[in-house]
């Protein structure tokens, strides 16, 4: 026979239609901070402190890429200002030194005798700044920027003018014309003209090409700040957020198992009034959760038909039996001893009722 008018399990999860009390809007308040986010509260143990490092890693790997970034662009600035403006300063002064040389052998060689023995490697001199003054420019060409192409067409213009003018007051002076030259340095003629425009060319070439490197030494010295700065900040948010993350979850996974804990401590201790947290989770606290209150509805079932069998026995209701299939496992065969320890009760009981029976007959 089975055990009617039962009462149901007792296990008490938090209905969804119950009116709020007080009490249960706190409990709302207070649920844990995983519950609050399905899909975290639903990853594994292992797959949450994983994505905690993964986060920490990505956010320190996000940093040190926009460093490395930044600092490529401060040394992509430097580099700049090294080709497009040490070099062709480095150039320029060089082509201003042979300049100056050039413009020296001139007048010394004016003060030689014709048969002087010095003259020819003066002149000789003469030949080679020219010539070296040439290949700076055309070092120039590869050097100075586009912008600065009119500035330095100006100034090859200008030497052009010059070197014609120099090899003429040469060829004067091996002809031993130096009567020419003089008149022409002193009366400021087309050499002496030619000398001061092209050392005024050079002067804005110069100016042309290093103009920019303030600027740009500015804006690499205010990048470096700024990366500085933002490096910093990083350094600061990272640390904020690995702290915050590892907070997340050791709430996530401490405070969900400290109160299965004491639910299971309830349990030991024989109290199966438990109310169990109804959150459902697909973690491994989600799983013992589930697991646990599956075990004490079992164990209160349990309870319930034991007290059944017990109130119908001593009532005098021998044939009332539990219904061992309402369990499962080792639970099912406890019920099932104890219908059979009835069975082995009830059966002497019987017989000497028969007997009695017969006796009265």
């Amino acid at each position: 026979m089975k055990i009617r008018g039962m009462k149901k399990n007792r296990v008490k999860p938090t209905s969804a239609n119950q009116t709020d009390t007080p009490s249960a809007k706190t409990k709302k308040v207070k649920k844990d901070f995983a519950s609050r986010f399905t899909f975290f509260a639903n990853m594994k143990i292992a797959a949450k402190i994983l994505s905690g490092f993964l986060v920490v890693a990505v956010l320190s790997a996000a940093m040190g890429i926009y460093a490395a970034l930044s600092l490529q662009n401060v040394s992509a600035s430097s580099k700049k200002i090294y080709v497009n403006m040490l070099l062709p300063s480095k150039t320029l002064n060089d082509m201003n030194i042979a300049f100056e040389e050039s413009c020296n052998s001139i007048r010394q060689s004016l003060l030689l005798e014709s048969d002087s023995l010095m003259l020819p490697a003066v002149l000789s001199q003469i030949t080679k700044n020219d010539q070296s003054i040439a290949y700076s420019f055309s070092t120039l060409e590869s050097l100075v920027a586009i912008d600065k192409a009119d500035v330095l067409n100006t100034a090859k213009q200008s030497y052009d003018t010059y070197s014609a003018l120099v090899n003429q007051a040469v060829e004067n002076i091996e002809n031993g014309n130096k009567q020419a030259v003089i008149s022409d340095l002193t009366n400021v003629g087309d050499l002496k003209q030619a000398e001061s425009n092209f050392k005024s060319a050079l002067d804005d070439l110069m100016f042309a090409v290093t103009g920019d490197a303030s600027a740009v030494s500015t804006s690499n010295s205010k990048t470096s700040d700024l990366v500085f700065l933002i490096t910093l900040i990083a350094i600061g948010v990272v640390l904020l957020l690995s702290v915050a993350i590892g907070i997340i979850i050791s709430r996530g996974i401490s405070r969900p198992v400290k109160k299965l804990t004491k639910n299971i401590m309830q349990l030991a201790s024989g109290d199966t009034d438990i109310d169990i947290d109804s959150a459902i989770t697909k973690d491994e606290v989600g799983q013992m959760r589930e697991a646990t209150r599956t075990i004490v509805g079992t164990i209160q079932s349990l309870e319930e038909d034991t007290r059944i069998l017990a109130e119908a026995a001593s009532e005098g209701r021998l044939t009332v039996r539990a219904d061992a299939n309402r369990h499962k496992g080792a639970y099912r065969k406890i019920v099932e001893g104890m219908n059979a320890t009835m069975d082995a009760m009830i059966a002497p009981i019987e017989e000497s009722s028969r007997v009695l029976g017969d006796l009265a007959n």
